[in-house]
């Protein structure tokens, strides 16, 4: 990575971070909602109502679009840069 110019190095450092902070989002989702549904079998709370579930499918599906974002800027510039 030394090696990289710095405009595609910024570049790669911003897409890894908006990869990394939609995938926390995600985990930090999915988290509450197993602890909902755990606390909902226990009978000490209601469970995640639809419209809950269907934004932690949205954050899943932004962190893989982020992943996918990040993949394919790094397979475009190995491809366009020779590996020496």
């Amino acid at each position: 990575m030394d090696r990289m110019h710095p405009d595609v190095r910024a570049r790669y450092r911003v897409l890894q971070q908006e990869a990394d902070f939609a995938l926390w989002r995600a985990r930090e989702g999915n988290h509450e909602m197993r602890s909902r549904l755990q606390a909902a079998l226990r009978n000490e709370g209601p469970a995640p109502a639809d419209p809950e579930l269907q934004e932690l499918r949205r954050l899943e599906a932004d962190a893989e679009a982020k992943y996918r974002e990040l993949r394919d800027f790094l397979r475009a510039e190995f491809e366009r840069v020779p590996v020496a």
